[in-house]
């Protein structure tokens, strides 16, 4: 991931915060204003991010490689995650 730009210690850092700052379903505040602030700094126009669900995050990220003739629409691919947590000490 370093030899793409990726800074390792920051994406631990991402983690760990996230980890160490629970938040419940539907009480996710903090984590997707972490998660949009990262995003933007990474690039991401914040008029690409939509709030979905009273707490989810829908973000759209643009390629930027020529487009696909042949295809019949954009490549894409599409993840999901959940960004609730249970409120539990971790012992690492």
């Amino acid at each position: 991931m370093d030899d793409n730009g990726c800074d390792i210690s920051e994406m631990i850092r991402l983690r760990r915060t996230i980890h160490t700052n629970a938040e419940g379903g539907f009480e996710e505040h903090g984590t997707i204003k972490l998660l949009g602030d990262t995003l933007a700094s990474f690039g991401i126009d914040r008029s690409c991010m939509k709030k979905c669900a009273k707490t989810g995050l829908v973000v759209d990220i643009m390629g930027t490689g020529p487009p696909d003739r042949s295809a019949s629409g954009p490549k894409l691919v599409a993840l999901r995650t959940d960004l609730d947590a249970l409120p539990m000490p971790e012992n690492n």
